[in-house]
C-alpha cells in the first residue's frame, strides 16, 4: 500500500549552467541522442546511420565551461550593463543588461519503486523561448516566459539501476516580451511530481462561487480525473473545503469508473455556511481537498488541493 498518494519534490538545486548556445549534435528519429541531452554514449552498430540525420562527433560537456546553480536563476542579471549612447534610439539608449541564449544541465535518479507511477516535470516559469530534452528525447518547446508548463516523463524515465537520467534545457531570451526587464533563464522553480495513475489532472480544479452572501455562500466545483491505466478503473472521489485552521466545514463523495486511457469531469454543489469573505483587510482563504480512493476504499490513490478565496 502505498503512503504518499501525490509528492511534490523540489527540483531547484545542482543544475549546472552554461551562456552562450550549444548544439545538440544529433537529431533522432528514435532512441536517445547520447551527448549533453544523456548520460548514455551512442551505441555503436549498423542502427545508427538509421537513426540520425548526420553522423557528427557527439558533443561534450567541458566542466570549465558550466557552473553550478540553484533555481531560481536569471543570468541576465549577473551581466555587465551596455550603453549604446545614440546608436539605439529607445529605451537601450540608456544602458541594458544583454539577453542570449543559455543551457541548464541536470543528473537525477528516479527510485526503481516508482515503476508504475506518474512522473512531470513542472516548470513554473522559464524565460523565454524554452526546449527540453530527457534523456535524449525531445520533450518540447514552450514559447513564453510567463506561463507553466510540464512535460510527462513516465515512459521514458530510467529506474533503479537502468540508470540515471538527464534534463537538458536550452533557454533562448533573444526576443522580448514586455518593455520592462524580464531576465533570462529558469527564473520560477522546478518541481518533480510522482501520482498514481488515476488522478486529479494538472489544474484539475475549478471552482466558482456563483452566490456568495453572509448566512451562506454556494460553492461549484468541477474535478477532472484521468485514468491512465489501460483498464477500466472505479474509484470514489472525496472533495472537502477546509477553513484556514484545517477544520472541514462542508464535504462531498460520488463513486467513479472511468475506462482505460481516457478521463472524466466530476461536478459537485456544496454550500458554505456562514462564511468568512475574503477582504483586503481580512484576507481569508479556504481550501479545497480533492482525494481519490480505490474502490473498497481502503488505500488513497491521489490528493489535490486548491485554495479558495
Amino acid at each position: 500500500m502505498k503512503t504518499m498518494p501525490r509528492t511534490v519534490q523540489s527540483f531547484d538545486s545542482d543544475w549546472l549552467f552554461h551562456l552562450g548556445d550549444l548544439p545538440v549534435r544529433h537529431a533522432v528519429k528514435g532512441g536517445m541522442t547520447g551527448g549533453l541531452t544523456d548520460c548514455e554514449q551512442i551505441a555503436e552498430g549498423e542502427w545508427l546511420k538509421i537513426a540520425y540525420f548526420d553522423e557528427r562527433e557527439q558533443a561534450a560537456l567541458n566542466e570549465r565551461d558550466w557552473k553550478t546553480v540553484n533555481l531560481p536563476h536569471d543570468w541576465c542579471v549577473e551581466g555587465n550593463y551596455v550603453y549604446d549612447g545614440d546608436i539605439v534610439k529607445h529605451h537601450k539608449s540608456h544602458g541594458y543588461l544583454p539577453v542570449g541564449i543559455g543551457c541548464y544541465r541536470k543528473v537525477f535518479e528516479i527510485p526503481a519503486g516508482d515503476l508504475g507511477e506518474k512522473i512531470i516535470i513542472e516548470f513554473d516559469g522559464v524565460m523565454r523561448n524554452s526546449t527540453v530534452w530527457v534523456n535524449g528525447h525531445l520533450m518540447g518547446t514552450h514559447q513564453s516566459g510567463y506561463t507553466g508548463f510540464c512535460y510527462d516523463i513516465t515512459d521514458i524515465a530510467r529506474y533503479g539501476e537502468e540508470g540515471q537520467n538527464v534534463i537538458f534545457v536550452k533557454v533562448d531570451a533573444s526576443d522580448y516580451e514586455g518593455w520592462w526587464y524580464e531576465g533570462c533563464g529558469i527564473y520560477r522553480h522546478v518541481w518533480l511530481i510522482k501520482t498514481d495513475r488515476l488522478h486529479v489532472g494538472r489544474n484539475g480544479t475549478y471552482v466558482t462561487t456563483p452566490v456568495v452572501r453572509e448566512d451562506e455562500a454556494q460553492i461549484n466545483i468541477k474535478t477532472t480525473i484521468y485514468n491512465e491505466y489501460a483498464h477500466s478503473m472505479s474509484g470514489i472521489i472525496k472533495t472537502s473545503i477546509a477553513d484556514r485552521t484545517k477544520q472541514v466545514v462542508a464535504s462531498f463523495s460520488n463513486k467513479i469508473t472511468i475506462e482505460g486511457d481516457n478521463h472524466t469531469e466530476v461536478e459537485m454543489v456544496m454550500a458554505l455556511m456562514a462564511p468568512n469573505l475574503w477582504s483586503p483587510e481580512e484576507p481569508y482563504l479556504y481550501e479545497v481537498i480533492t482525494e481519490i480512493y480505490d474502490a473498497n476504499e481502503n488505500q488513497m490513490l491521489d490528493i489535490y488541493k486548491t485554495p479558495l478565496g
